[in-house]
């Protein structure tokens, strides 16, 4: 699951590759090693996706509709259609540093839910980090 979500984290227009980037540096660094010590390894937990309702106890109905169900015009790159997707995305702040694109609804998914993820792995941990929590 790590591979998939590093996937879809490195889509991310204002930080393309940096997810597989970050665990490409932990994975050469030997921090998922069995060989490292044990106190101070790596453990990496296997991210759920988060579902809509688990996402709406956070956000609202309009912005996860925004998120979740705003794409790039397949096909049709004219200035119009380009033009009303971003005039209705940036009613959200998707514009600038924080652009719609393609994969979108995968990563705001599977980031939601390594951060659900690592809230409910701190009952068992002192420290759970998802590192591509937010855009």
């Amino acid at each position: 699951m790590a591979i998939v979500f590093a996937k879809y984290s490195s889509l991310l227009p204002s930080n393309p590759a940096r997810s597989a980037l970050v665990l490409s540096l932990v994975n050469s660094l030997g921090l998922l090693s069995p060989q490292y010590s044990a106190s101070r390894r790596i453990q990496v937990i296997k991210p759920i996706r988060a579902s809509y309702k688990e996402l709406a106890a956070y956000h609202s109905r309009e912005y996860l509709d925004a998120v979740l169900h705003t794409t790039l015009p397949a096909g049709d790159s004219s200035p119009s259609s380009i033009q009303a997707v971003a005039t209705s995305a940036a009613a959200f702040g998707l514009e600038d540093d924080c652009p719609v694109f393609d994969g979108m609804s995968e990563y705001v998914q599977l980031v939601g839910g390594a951060t659900l993820t690592a809230v409910k792995a701190l009952h068992a941990m002192d420290i759970a980090i998802c590192w591509d929590g937010g855009r």
